[in-house]
């Protein structure tokens, strides 16, 4: 189903996004990020003119194996924690679940200046918020962060369970539950 793929390429983006700006250095996993983000870029045309053959399929194949090995490599940072923590209480795929919160982390990662200079090879001339807006845009699942607002759950209580490897997001450095209660109340559009 097209909502699956959606979700499913925007997950894979996502890996190899989150390669480029995790705390954990590997040259490899970042070549394959990259390599992954170009190659996602063109795929993406594709889907939007319904270029739904062969190539495309090998390409989505490709950027998930590349994501995957990023993610075996640098593992992942605060959307995958927070997407898990939040998925018993939305009714969200892991991918449009990752489309919600993408858009408030990119953007505390520039507040932050804690965007890699890499992503420039990639982002198309934007900025890292504008690049993830067009790629949610092109998936459409720009709107997926609406569905959190509605989850009646405090950014605290959310905050108490996220689990995992946090500290390997550049925000988290050192695990601090206000950074992350602060992130999740802006993510759910509630107040800490």
């Amino acid at each position: 189903p097209d909502d699956v793929l959606r979700e499913t390429l925007f997950d894979s983006f996502t890996h190899a996004f989150e390669a480029l700006h995790s705390v954990k250095y590997n040259p490899l996993a970042e070549g394959l990020a990259l390599e992954s983000l170009r190659r996602f870029n063109e795929n993406i045309k594709r889907y939007v003119a319904g270029n739904l053959d062969v190539c495309f399929y090998t390409e989505a194949a490709f950027s998930a194996l590349a994501g995957g090995i990023c993610v075996c490599h640098n593992s992942t940072c605060l959307p995958h924690r927070f997407e898990q923590a939040l998925s018993p209480f939305d009714n969200l795929s892991h991918g449009a679940g990752l489309a919600a919160i993408y858009p408030a982390w990119v953007k505390a990662l520039e507040q932050g200046g804690k965007i890699s200079p890499l992503l420039a090879q990639v982002s198309e001339n934007k900025s890292a918020s504008d690049y993830v807006a067009h790629v949610l845009r092109q998936l459409r699942l720009n709107s997926a962060h609406q569905q959190l607002a509605a989850i009646g759950i405090s950014p605290v209580d959310i905050a108490k369970k996220v689990t995992g490897n946090i500290a390997n997001d550049p925000l988290a450095v050192k695990p601090d539950l206000n950074i992350i209660a602060t992130l999740l109340a802006e993510i759910t559009g509630t107040v800490v």
